[in-house]
């Protein structure tokens, strides 16, 4: 039944479905037989193709199962999901893809650079504290405030803080700050910051 919902309305019932899978994969493996295969090929089965991708990074998101397993599934999620139109999911995985970085850097680094080995992408490397600035700064109460704040935290004026606001659009699509305050960083990073905030605060009402 939560296989066909999860079909039918994947953006309602993924989750569900998907915690589903996990306990039965789990509850087989305790009795001796075979849960990850189980759950590979239902995974597999599924009929969304970017549900596939969301199934992969939540198995991988289980802790108690083998590294390799869980970077394996999440670096498949990424491949699935890259060509998909499903932004929420592609964060989801792209932040558990960092991780499994920061958890074991040696091995991760092994499962990665099989598949692409070009590199990391600046999402994969994104240090979290960038991503609590920029959301920091997304929130700032007032225009006043929010040029302070960037004024203050001037890296967020490099690649780091480009990065960190395309990861924060792609798990809220639908937000107008996003693309507002990439306007903003974008003129900020040419022109400075006063330059980016002066039509802003010129209109801004004390």
């Amino acid at each position: 039944l939560r296989r066909q919902l999860a079909a039918d309305s994947p953006d309602a019932y993924l989750p569900d479905l998907a915690a589903s899978l996990n306990n039965l994969a789990n509850r087989l493996s305790e009795v001796g037989q075979d849960g990850e295969d189980l759950a590979a090929g239902l995974i597999s089965e599924f009929p969304v193709r970017w549900g596939q991708g969301f199934l992969l990074c939540r198995r991988a998101a289980v802790t108690e199962r083998p590294f390799p397993r869980r970077a394996a599934d999440a670096i498949a999620a990424l491949e699935i999901l890259d060509g998909e139109d499903a932004p929420e999911a592609l964060a989801e995985v792209h932040g558990m893809l960092r991780e499994l970085l920061s958890a074991n850097p040696a091995s991760f680094d092994q499962f990665w650079t099989a598949v692409h080995p070009g590199g990391y992408p600046g999402w994969l490397v994104l240090p979290d504290a960038v991503l609590r600035q920029v959301v920091d700064w997304l929130n700032a109460p007032t225009i006043r405030e929010s040029a302070a704040y960037l004024e203050s935290h001037r890296d967020l004026l490099g690649p780091a803080g480009v990065v960190a606001l395309d990861e924060i659009g792609l798990r809220f699509p639908h937000e107008p700050r996003i693309e507002a305050h990439r306007q903003l960083l974008a003129t900020a990073i040419t022109e400075g910051v006063g330059a980016a905030y002066a039509p802003l605060l010129a209109s801004d009402v004390p």
